[in-house]
């Protein structure tokens, strides 16, 4: 298994609908097909989530994980954050209040003698969700593989879900629409300092752009690595001492400029409206854009790896399983 995720997005050209997805990426060798096959069988037809010794001991290992990475991941929930309220998307996937909820359990289990009635609810509605997503108009399956093997994984997959028809009783069953989510997403610039225990900080400014699909995304993505070259590493970085800055276009319509271990906060606000002011009055010449326009391409031709690996020409089938587990319109 090479990971699970839970992903939400925006289908292309449906501006008002939000698709929320868990997704299950597996890989194996050859010789392995059988085996893999089994394995995510049994994953997915009969996990056990009523273990609650289990349930607390992940509570305790992830809610530590987070707390250990706060300092190092102190960008990343920053860009997060400060992204989270201009787009619907991004609010979903907002790091921090997902840590927040993770550390609420563990921290609620660590205040009671006894911890199993918080457990078996935290167990009912991790069950409940999962019969909702295991079902067969909500899941998808995508394979890639040398046709050699094709008709072997058909085989294998229909096996598949013929247990789920017989051991999962809801996997036939219509869909219940769930509670729209999307009303309480209300778009708004943040505006917020959090104090951590040390004498650097992380500062982010975003802004809503234009999504991916439009027209001036190839602009936008030149765009952040003119005001990066240009401005931010030569004020931020080389003058002000902070040991990263740049400019990020984010695929769901958002555009952030951040510093990275920077000494300063708001300092590094005012040359962040230097960086657009340098653009809007066209202080760059026409090789900085060639530069910038190579950068873009050297990012985005690159050879496309499924898996990160050094030798992915060994797994012959790599298999992406989708369960969406709601979808929701206004």
């Amino acid at each position: 298994v090479h990971g699970v995720e839970n992903k939400t997005y925006q289908p292309l050209n449906q501006d008002n609908d939000v698709g929320q997805y868990l997704v299950l990426n597996l890989g194996c060798l050859d010789k392995n097909m059988d085996q893999m096959f089994n394995l995510v069988t049994d994953l997915m037809s009969g996990p056990q989530f009523k273990d609650v010794n289990n349930l607390s001991k992940q509570l305790r290992i992830q809610s530590s994980e987070i707390a250990n990475s706060l300092v190092e991941d102190s960008l990343s929930y920053a860009v997060s954050y400060a992204s989270s309220g201009l787009s619907k998307v991004r609010f979903f996937n907002e790091k921090l209040a997902n840590s927040r909820l993770i550390c609420s359990y563990a921290v609620e289990q660590l205040k009671t003698s006894n911890p199993k009635p918080l457990l078996d609810e935290l167990a009912y509605q991790i069950e409940k969700a999962w019969n909702q997503i295991i079902n067969k108009n909500l899941l998808s399956i995508c394979v890639y593989s040398s046709e050699d093997y094709l008709d072997r994984i058909q085989a294998r997959i229909d096996y598949m879900i013929s247990t789920f028809r017989t051991e999962r009783d809801r996997f036939l069953k219509e869909v219940v629409q769930q509670q729209n989510l999307e009303e309480s997403f209300k778009k708004q610039y943040h505006k917020i300092f959090f104090a951590l225990p040390m004498k650097i900080n992380y500062v982010v400014e975003s802004f809503e752009v234009p999504g991916y699909l439009h027209e001036d995304t190839p602009k936008l993505q030149v765009l952040c690595h003119l005001m990066e070259r240009i401005t931010l590493q030569n004020e931020i970085v080389d003058k002000n001492g902070a040991v990263s800055a740049g400019c990020a276009f984010i695929n769901d319509g958002v555009l952030s400029m951040f510093s990275y271990r920077d000494p300063h906060t708001l300092q590094t606000y005012t040359k962040f409206e230097l960086a657009a002011q340098h653009i809007m009055k066209g202080m760059f010449n026409d090789q900085e854009v060639k530069d910038a326009k190579i950068s873009v391409f050297q990012r985005l031709d690159k050879p496309c790896l499924l898996y990160t690996s050094d030798l992915p020409t060994i797994y012959s089938v790599q298999i992406s399983v989708v369960a969406v587990s709601l979808k929701k319109k206004k």
